[in-house]
């Protein structure tokens, strides 16, 4: 069985020990790494197949959309945004800056099922293309 690497970038600990441990006990997921800020985050995201971000990072606003942003045009990346905001506006910005998903942190069990649909669709691209 083939693992999923993530990596979590959480600047809220209680939050970020919560996440790390649940999906920490998904057998097909391993934790990568998790850091709290944008220069963290920029610089470690590489070796993951995965980001799992908050929206709100160091306090800012929608920051998570901003660095999904910057995370793409290093390296082609499959992003998971963490937030409470689906007015659309919010939604529109983090697919145009190449989010894959969003979800509500206060529904953590869904995220191992988003992670897994995320991985499978990515994975038939890939077969498709080649």
């Amino acid at each position: 069985m083939s693992t999923t690497g993530i990596f979590l970038v959480e600047s809220d600990f209680e939050w970020r020990d919560r996440i790390w441990s649940y999906l920490s006990q998904q057998p097909d997921m391993h934790m990568i790494g998790a850091v709290c800020t944008k220069e963290e985050a920029l610089d470690q995201f590489q070796y993951a197949d995965l980001v799992l971000m908050d929206s709100h990072i160091e306090g800012i606003s929608m920051e998570g959309i901003r660095i999904a942003k910057e995370m793409k045009a290093i390296k082609p990346s499959k992003v998971i945004l963490m937030t409470d905001h689906t007015d659309l506006d919010s939604m529109l910005d983090g697919l145009l800056a190449g989010v894959s998903r969003f979800v509500s942190k206060e529904n953590l069990s869904d995220i191992p099922r988003i992670v897994r649909q995320i991985m499978v669709k990515h994975s038939q691209s890939d077969i498709s293309a080649s």
